[in-house]
């Protein structure tokens, strides 16, 4: 018996962990409702969130699903995707023809969480 739980600690204790990214909303884009957020390419990265994959937005108690994209049309429509903005560094959060910051029902200020899928 403690071979086997010697065992199931050694696992436990080599299993990645996820690390959650807090940001701040710091803008919405009036006509599309785009949300851009103070989240760092580098803290992406840092999390293994790379082009083309996904990860998890998480926003008042509800949990989307987000493409990290570089076009509208890497994704279907309604659905999420996110592009790093080159001139200030920061994340963007979008829907493909739908309104992201109506979705959520946020405002600037506002707290976003980012974790990888």
């Amino acid at each position: 018996m403690l071979r086997f739980s010697l065992a199931l600690i050694l696992i436990l204790v080599t299993l990645p962990v996820t690390a959650e990214i807090k940001g701040t909303i710091i803008a919405i884009t009036s006509e599309y409702g785009n949300v851009t957020t103070d989240i760092t390419a580098d803290a992406l990265a840092k999390e293994g969130i790379e082009h083309g994959g996904k990860f998890q937005l998480r926003y008042d108690g509800k949990t989307y699903e987000v493409t990290l994209a570089t076009t509208y049309s890497d994704v279907e429509k309604g659905e999420w995707v996110a592009f790093i903005i080159e001139e200030i560094g920061s994340l963007r959060l979008a829907r493909n023809l739908e309104n992201a910051a109506t979705t959520l029902d946020c405002a600037e200020g506002d707290t976003v969480s980012i974790m990888r899928k």
